[in-house]
């Protein structure tokens, strides 16, 4: 039997001896830290279930870090695609990509014979607090390169396998299951998903699928995430009256132009008021060129 190569690891002026792949949790009990939910290495944020492969100095994360955000919403991303999963059918449901944002998460999904709208905002929200209050343990696998195409072609996941036949020959593919829900991810995660915070879904858009507009448009659907309720109400009060000056609004209001996503999403379509005033501006631009001497 092979003996594994030991790793030192430096934890609040501790040093941990342990051997290479031991997961960061169990580095952690045996430097006495508590009630960490990850830590960072380096530039790296890190699950307590991520193995460690190298020596190196590791930071715990706690809950009132500002690190344990993007562990908070990147769980909450996956609570998400499992609300879709079961609410619309797991096999009509083909999950993009699910990472967290500066104040919160998104999911870029497509749906079989259902456009998600604003309207089905509530109805995924409440299921994922169900998710939520079932605490279901979040739990990392490794898994080798065939193993993964299978398991995704066999959830019939699409753009999973676009994915992982993206993923170099040498890197991991790993994967994070919650129930019954599995998804490729490389972390990091809550332990489980009863320790997810405070989130609201806030809106929906159309989003190429890896931003390149020859493939096919997916629903993004955004959410916004922090540990209290206080945080949360006080940042969705920022955007309540932000959306009071928001284009689309003031340009039906002003009868300037209105925007129909069943005609295209983003696309303006002018109205003879804002006809006029957009006459008016490019006729004033083209003779400021003009008279400077540019040329058309």
């Amino acid at each position: 039997m092979s003996v594994k190569e030991k790793i030192k690891v430096h934890v609040n002026g501790r040093e941990v001896d342990v051997e290479s792949g031991t997961p960061l949790g169990r580095i952690f009990e045996l430097a006495g830290v508590e009630n960490a939910l990850g830590g960072r290495m380096g530039d790296r944020i890190l699950d307590l279930q991520t193995p460690l492969y190298e020596s190196g100095e590791v930071k715990p994360v706690y809950r009132n870090d500002p690190e344990s955000l993007e562990i908070l919403r990147h769980s909450l991303a996956h609570i998400l695609a499992q609300a879709l999963k079961e609410l619309f059918g797991a096999e009509k449901v083909h999950l993009g990509i699910g990472p967290p944002t500066e104040e919160g998460f998104y999911y870029d999904v497509e749906v079989e014979g259902h456009r998600i709208t604003e309207e089905d905002l509530p109805k995924i929200e409440a299921k994922m607090r169900e998710i939520v209050e079932r605490n279901y343990p979040i739990i990392r696998r490794e898994l080798d390169r065939e193993s993964a195409l299978s398991l995704f072609d066999r959830l019939k996941e699409k753009y999973k396998i676009e994915i992982i036949n993206r993923i170099p020959p040498d890197e991991p593919v790993t994967v994070y299951q919650q129930g019954d829900f599995v998804d490729l991810c490389r972390g990091p995660h809550l332990p489980s998903t009863g320790e997810a915070g405070a989130f609201k879904l806030t809106s929906v858009s159309g989003a190429y699928w890896m931003g390149r507009a020859d493939q096919p448009q997916l629903t993004r659907i955004y959410g916004m995430a922090f540990w209290s309720e206080k945080e949360l109400r006080q940042r969705i009060r920022f955007y309540e009256e932000a959306k009071k000056r928001d284009h689309r609004k003031l340009g039906r209001e002003l009868e300037f132009f209105l925007i129909d996503d069943d005609v295209g999403a983003g696309l303006v379509l002018w109205l003879p008021r804002g006809a006029v005033y957009r006459k008016v501006l490019e006729d004033y631009w083209k003779e400021e060129h003009l008279r400077r001497g540019y040329s058309f």
